[in-house]
Formats: structure tokens, C-alpha cells, sequence
């Protein structure tokens, strides 16, 4: 295998378990996504590999871990999200809510 090819199957293993995290905790872990990141703007840097390549491999290993495109998965989510229903800040009386004008 060329130094090439190590990096990417490196960049894949780390993409992989993000996205398992992911999957498993619905949250996103910063530090693990920006070093992530920080690791493949290395590879572009010192020509191991191009923004091309890398996202072809995101966008693979994220099928792989969801079973979806990455667009899927956010369309999903957002419906999810506004299909759930906030219903209690209304809990209390309107004229017990804080207001943002000062009171």
C-alpha cells in the first residue's frame, strides 16, 4: 500500500467510528469531528490526497454507517425536529412568562 492509500484507509476508520458515535448518541462529538477535519486538510496539505477524494469517502462511509445520503439524513432530522411538538413553554400563564423587553 502507498503512504496514499494508508492515509485514506485512516481517514475511513476515523469517519467510521464518528459517524457510529453518531448513530449511537444523536450528538456529535466536536473535538472528534474537528480533529477529524484538522487530519484531512493535513492529507490535502501534503499531497496524500484531494478535498475530492475525501469527500467521496465521507459521503460513502456515511451511507454505510445510515443507510442514507448525508442530505437524507438532515431532511430527516429537521422534519423530526419541528414534527415535535414544544409545547411547554405554554405551561404556565402568559402573564407569568419572562419577557426579552426588560420587565
Amino acid at each position: 500500500m502507498t503512504q496514499s492509500d494508508l492515509f485514506l484507509e485512516s481517514v475511513k476508520q476515523q469517519l467510521r467510528d464518528f459517524y457510529q458515535d453518531l448513530r449511537h448518541t444523536s450528538k456529535a462529538n466536536e473535538i472528534n469531528k474537528a480533529r477529524i477535519e484538522g487530519y484531512m486538510l493535513a492529507g490535502v496539505q501534503i499531497g496524500l490526497t484531494n478535498n475530492e477524494a475525501l469527500k467521496d469517502i465521507m459521503i460513502n462511509v456515511h451511507y454505510e454507517v445510515f443507510g442514507k445520503s448525508i442530505e437524507q439524513r438532515r431532511i430527516e432530522y429537521a422534519l423530526e425536529y419541528r414534527s415535535e411538538e414544544h409545547w411547554e413553554i405554554y405551561d404556565s400563564p402568559s402573564y407569568e412568562r419572562k419577557t426579552d423587553s426588560g420587565d
